[in-house]
């Protein structure tokens, strides 16, 4: 099992799980209003719809909220302490969590442009943000 998939897969994130084993970021849209969500609602929050089409998206965002972690806790080689996790908003409108590369934390602030993308690692896909020059 990998740290960056629950053992309980459910309808709501499966086919995002699917789309990070094969290197794309794939989010629930709504058929009602085209809002992107993650993980997919029964209704949409927007329109209230409860049809929804998985759909690969871009990752360009900005960053929501970003925290630094100082302690191994997930005694993973490829997240060497200290490590940054944000929230990026994408420009689709999803909120994502992803571990940040490239940058330190004391040179990221919210609402910095960042793309998101998808690396693999021993443990699994996940989703990493890099800022835009």
């Amino acid at each position: 099992m990998s740290v960056s998939e629950p053992t309980a897969t459910s309808a709501a994130i499966a086919p995002h799980l699917a789309g990070l084993r094969a290197g794309e970021i794939v989010l629930a849209t709504c058929g009602g209003c085209g809002l992107v969500s993650l993980p997919r609602p029964d209704r949409c929050r927007r329109c209230g719809d409860g049809r929804h089409e998985w759909r690969r998206q871009a990752g360009e965002g900005r960053i929501w909220s970003f925290v630094e972690f100082v302690k191994d806790y997930l005694h993973r080689p490829d997240l060497p302490v200290p490590y940054v996790v944000a929230l990026v908003e994408l420009d689709a409108g999803a909120v994502v969590m992803a571990s940040v590369a490239g940058s330190r934390y004391g040179d990221l602030r919210v609402g910095q442009r960042v793309r998101v993308g998808v690396e693999s690692y021993a443990a699994g896909p996940r989703l990493v943000a890099r800022a835009n020059p």
